[in-house]
């Protein structure tokens, strides 16, 4: 190695040499990791949430097709596909948005600069500044996946909770 070759030089690495830098770097990109996590909870919660209003909505139909003869595992189906699907949807309008204001995203700045200046009189130098953006498509995918899931996981478990109640006591209490 080079330290062997040049016993009488001293030689540092650039992460000794901005140690403070460095440390700095870490600890943000670890408090990005804990915020990247947050919001993937907020997201679970949030899906649970729309998944159970949304089977609170349906369970009258869910109800009449189980009094109709259709099987749990027909009625499960039916709404875990539904529930998928919303959230494929979901999962495709929001990547899509995303990114065309990724590649669009100077012009989003400078417009809200111009805001900012009409509003403020001030301009900022953060949305003047040229961001270039690289979107990383694994990481994208990642996400998607990890939304999609939550979804259907989500609705199975709200599916199984709904199909414990019998038909007839929800259509009674309706």
């Amino acid at each position: 190695t080079i330290r062997q070759n040049f016993e009488r030089v001293e030689l540092n690495t650039w992460q000794e040499l901005n140690e403070a830098f460095y440390s700095a770097l870490l600890l943000e990109k670890i408090l990005m990791y804990i915020f990247l996590i947050s919001i993937f909870f907020i997201i679970g919660v949030n899906i649970r949430n729309a998944s159970g209003r949304l089977l609170f909505h349906k369970r009258r139909e869910a109800a009449m097709m189980r009094a109709l003869g259709a099987k749990k595992r027909t009625v499960s189906a039916i709404f875990l596909l539904q529930g998928t699907l919303i959230a494929f949807l979901g999962v495709l309008l929001g990547t899509g948005t995303g990114i065309a204001l990724s590649y669009n995203i100077t012009t989003v700045f400078s417009w809200l600069n111009t805001l900012q200046r009409i509003f403020s009189g001030y301009s900022s130098s953060l949305l003047a500044y040229p961001f270039s953006i690289t979107i990383r498509t694994g990481e994208v995918l990642l996400a998607g996946i990890i939304v999609i899931c939550l979804a259907c996981i989500n609705s199975y478990f709200g599916i199984r909770r709904m199909l414990q109640t019998e038909p007839m006591e929800i259509l009674y209490h309706e």
